[in-house]
């Protein structure tokens, strides 16, 4: 074989071939909170990944979407023109009153105009997570400084759950999170000021584990630490009593999401 390797070296002759690795990278940067935006749908570079997982198989023409972190047990997008539950674990709303499902600037939403809500009464009670997280897009259409305006559950001192509102009496586009006991005070809140007439997307996170009701909006990070041991063992899952708005795209899950993932859902 010692004529080959004579015969390469003479083709080769004169000509290099040199392969920089300088210019690789893994993949994209992170980008900190710091940023103003968090990316956690970073996707492994084919050597980290494995050659197997490198080019999953999707048919041709259909798009998966976005993968939903771990824990999902309801989601209703009204993308269908009703209140189902695209989760596929068949919790699904019904509308009561005069809510229904509508046409908006975002597509299909939960429309309201004072006179109904949606029940998801399958997660009632000891069926929803004592430590959990709920995404929600919403909108006022105008928020009245007497009238009690609920985006999640209903202010209820009989019960123990979580709530989400305009409290009667309280400054005009001002809501109100909390975690409301039993006959007692609430165990935590966190207040929020929105504005009418605009969508505002808010994920709320309550760990009774940690003891820890956070809230994540516009990118950034709200909390308060429960100041009692907490489950909302007598939730109602019940969104827009008495609102005048409308409701998109809300999630539920049977975990506290991490920082990361909370705010990176869309």
């Amino acid at each position: 074989m010692r004529w080959l390797a004579i015969a390469v070296a003479a083709i080769t002759a004169g000509c290099s071939l040199l392969v920089s690795t300088d210019g690789l990278r893994d993949g994209p940067a992170a980008v900190g909170p710091e940023a103003g935006a968090l990316d956690i749908a970073d996707v492994p570079s084919p050597e980290d990944a494995g050659a197997d997982d490198a080019t999953p198989s999707v048919e041709a023409g259909v798009d998966a979407g976005p993968t939903e972190p771990p824990g999902l047990i309801g989601k209703w997008t009204f993308d269908d023109g009703t209140a189902s539950d695209a989760s596929e674990k068949g919790h699904h709303g019904t509308l009561t009153g005069s809510a229904k499902v509508g046409d908006t600037d975002r597509g299909k939403a939960l429309v309201l105009d004072g006179g109904g809500a949606m029940r998801v009464t399958a997660l009632d009670g000891a069926a929803f997570p004592p430590s959990g997280t709920l995404s929600i897009w919403f909108r006022y259409e105008e928020i009245a400084v007497d009238v009690e305006q609920v985006l999640f559950d209903d202010w209820d001192r009989n019960r123990h759950h979580l709530m989400l509102r305009h409290a009667d009496n309280d400054p005009a586009n001002e809501i109100q999170l909390a975690l409301m006991p039993r006959s007692g005070p609430y165990v935590a809140e966190i207040y929020f000021v929105l504005s009418e007439k605009t969508w505002h997307h808010l994920v709320i996170t309550w760990d009774a584990d940690a003891g820890r009701l956070s809230a994540y909006q516009g990118g950034k990070i709200s909390r308060d630490q429960y100041k009692a041991a907490f489950t909302p063992r007598e939730q109602r899952v019940r969104l827009g009593t008495r609102l005048i708005g409308a409701i998109d795209d809300v999630r539920l899950f049977d975990r506290p999401l991490t920082d990361e993932e909370a705010l990176a859902l869309p």
